[in-house]
């Protein structure tokens, strides 16, 4: 009874980020750039330091408000990656094709309907937002793989320490 549960939850954390990406993408661009105003008055305090200490001058407010929207594209793919990346594992029969394939393809999906969107809505959409959205999401793909390769191997490693060196 766990797994249909399980997959319930996978899916509506999938469905809530699609919701949350395609909602940004049909907000107007004086909408999109309030938005991403707001997210860097935030982080300019941080950013902007680091930034001036690795290149020496005070980032413009335009540079920086584009690498903070790229960012955000990114991440918002990368959990998006990891999201397609845990239902595909958690399937269990874990098949190179559908690892291979299916997140990949939902991946650049995702990320061609995101610039659709936003051409509908008067904005500007670019093939490199949908590279850049890919490769964030085959990012988050390799952090899921990755962890799901490590984690059960750190456990193994804890509970043979445990059994050599009892307390």
């Amino acid at each position: 009874m766990k797994r249909p549960i399980g997959y319930a939850l996978i899916a509506l954390s999938i469905l809530l980020t699609l919701t949350f990406i395609f909602g940004s993408s049909s907000k107007t661009s004086a909408e999109s750039n309030s938005d991403s105003s707001q997210v860097l008055d935030n982080v300019e305090p941080v950013v902007d330091p680091l930034l001036q200490g690795i290149t020496g001058q005070k980032p413009q407010r335009e540079e920086m408000h584009k690498l903070v929207r790229k960012a955000a594209h990114f991440a918002e793919y990368a959990l998006l990656g990891i999201e397609l990346t845990v239902l595909v594992l958690y399937h269990k029969r874990r098949l190179i094709s559908e690892l291979l394939f299916m997140p990949p393809f939902a991946l650049l999906f995702a990320a061609m309907t995101d610039e659709l969107i936003q051409a509908a809505t008067d904005r500007t959409s670019s093939v490199g937002d949908v590279c850049l959205d890919f490769c964030g999401g085959v990012a988050g793909m390799i952090m899921a793989l990755t962890a799901a390769w490590l984690l059960p191997r750190l456990i193994a490693a804890g509970k043979n320490a445990r059994k050599e060196n009892p307390s």
